[in-house]
């Protein structure tokens, strides 16, 4: 009886998964440390691993799209500071302070959208 209990637990789902060959190496890294196949460190990882939350979702985010706008203004601070250089050979220096001023800002903008860690639920959960 043990063997037909076998062949009913045998896996019988595969997938393929594609990786860049960096991410290869850090499987292949990771099962040997673990002395696991990579399936099985895969499997381990279905089971009982942790999975934390994308940066793809940025996209939508309000603070990525304040980014972008912010990159946006600046872009065209600069096309003035260089058509206006251009034309009297001169940059003022209020031009000067206003593109440091929203550099400041978009400066701001990215290090809250993609430095600060994502935070965890108010820190109300118990300790097991």
């Amino acid at each position: 009886m043990g063997e037909n209990r076998k062949k009913e637990r045998a896996r019988k789902c595969g997938f393929k998964v594609y990786l860049f060959p960096e991410e290869r190496v850090i499987l292949e890294t990771k099962a040997q440390v673990a002395r696991m196949t990579k399936s099985d460190l895969i499997r381990e990882f279905i089971l009982y691993g942790e999975v934390r939350p994308s940066n793809r979702a940025i996209m939508s985010d309000e603070n990525f799209k304040a980014l972008v706008y912010e990159v946006s203004k600046i872009g065209s601070n600069v096309n003035m500071i260089a058509y206006n250089s251009n034309l009297k050979h001169s940059t003022g220096r209020e031009e000067i302070e206003l593109l440091k001023k929203e550099y400041y800002e978009l400066l701001a903008l990215y290090t809250e959208a993609f430095l600060l860690p994502i935070d965890e639920e108010d820190g109300d959960e118990e300790e097991l």
